[in-house]
């Protein structure tokens, strides 16, 4: 599969409009491999060794959950982290792509991941992405429909959660105009008219607006075709940050951070204050940074809210909510979504493998013997 396919058919279900507005997702280095096979190598951080890596294997691209390219950059020098990564990706044709909070929030991404490492059930997101929808009505004849509905489909309407698409309702009628000199009509004569229409409705997104109503007046016969958009409450949806779920069987404390310690290969937890034999059975997760969606697990009444990079003053909003806050680190709540990445490369056919240059770069000092 050349780099271009591949690229397109990751976005398809991971755009990169989802990504936080402070986020930079999608291409960090592009050096002119669009048409190249794809070779793959997936990392949590770019950094200059996974790059060093990619360039001794035989990789085209490294494809990275954290962005290379974070802040915007005033100047370049190999001298620099960032400069000296993209020099060697520019010098050694390797392409750096990024899928960062875009990635956070669809399925199989970091959240759904650690969801199914803990064997949650009946999961919905922690915090669902805000996205409008609309319902559009439009009116065309009969031989025209499918035509119409290919062009909006294409453009992407008619998406109803993440397993449903090319979804629409249409009924027949008679529609009627007068149309007026200087017009051309695609059907019927000048003066009034009487014609057997269908009318199509179909959802759209309000980040799919814009296209849809293009494509409409594209691919629809009439010189001035007539449409309604109307607001509509979001279908119910699986897309947003963290997921909330159920473990198979209420646990003990002690044995949830057991089961966390075991799947994520993490032995040192932090954790607010709780009883080991607390009941836990309603679970929140949410890999990397996510000490501010404690008021929504709160509002999910979980027993449990497993993520990292979480302070002190979070740790004690969590206990005064009544939530055992469990800290695993940033490295591993995301590293498993990774792993996750190259088996669905794998068995899309592309050559792909796991870094062996990642590494968790917050260590835990022991005491000496």
């Amino acid at each position: 599969m050349r780099v271009e396919k591949f690229i397109q058919q990751f976005e398809a279900t991971t755009p990169l409009y989802l990504a936080a507005s402070w986020d930079n997702v999608g291409w960090q280095v592009e050096p002119g491999i669009a048409l190249e096979e794809a070779r793959v190598l997936v990392c949590l951080t770019p950094t200059f060794s996974v790059l060093e890596e990619a360039a001794d294997e035989g990789f085209n691209l490294v494809f990275a959950h954290h962005p290379l390219i974070f802040t915007p950059l005033k100047s370049l020098h190999p001298k620099t982290p960032v400069g000296q990564a993209v020099h060697l990706a520019y010098t050694k044709g390797i392409g750096v792509y990024s899928a960062h909070t875009n990635f956070d929030q669809v399925a199989e991404g970091t959240a759904d991941t650690l969801a199914t490492l803990l064997g949650l059930s009946k999961c919905e997101p922690l915090e669902p992405y805000p996205e409008k929808f609309f319902k559009l009505v439009t009116f065309v004849p009969e031989e025209a429909k499918d035509v119409l509905l290919e062009a909006l489909w294409e453009a992407g309407a008619g998406q109803i959660g993440e397993h449903y698409t090319r979804c629409s309702y249409w009924s027949a009628g008679i529609g009627t105009f007068c149309a007026l000199a200087g017009s051309n009509p695609a059907v019927g004569v000048a003066g009034d008219n009487q014609v057997a229409e269908n009318r199509l409705e179909v959802l759209v997104s309000e980040t799919r607006r814009s296209e849809v109503l293009q494509a409409l007046r594209l691919a629809h016969p009439y010189e001035e075709p007539a449409y309604e958009l109307y607001v509509v409450e979001p279908p119910a949806s699986s897309i947003g940050y963290g997921r909330v779920g159920f473990l198979p069987e209420p646990q003990t404390l002690e044995e949830a951070l057991q089961l966390i310690r075991f799947q994520l290969s993490q032995p040192h937890l932090i954790t607010s204050p709780a009883a080991l034999d607390r009941k836990i059975h309603k679970i929140a997760v949410l890999g990397g940074s996510g000490g501010s969606f404690i008021p929504q697990a709160h509002r999910h009444q979980v027993d449990l809210y497993l993520t990292s990079d979480c302070k002190f003053h979070q740790f004690q909003e969590a206990m005064e909510r009544s939530i055992v806050l469990v800290d695993a680190g940033h490295y591993a709540t995301e590293r498993p979504s990774c792993k996750r990445l190259v088996e669905r490369f794998q068995a899309w056919g592309v050559q792909a493998r796991l870094s062996n240059q990642d590494r968790n770069y917050v260590v835990h000092s022991l005491p000496s013997p």
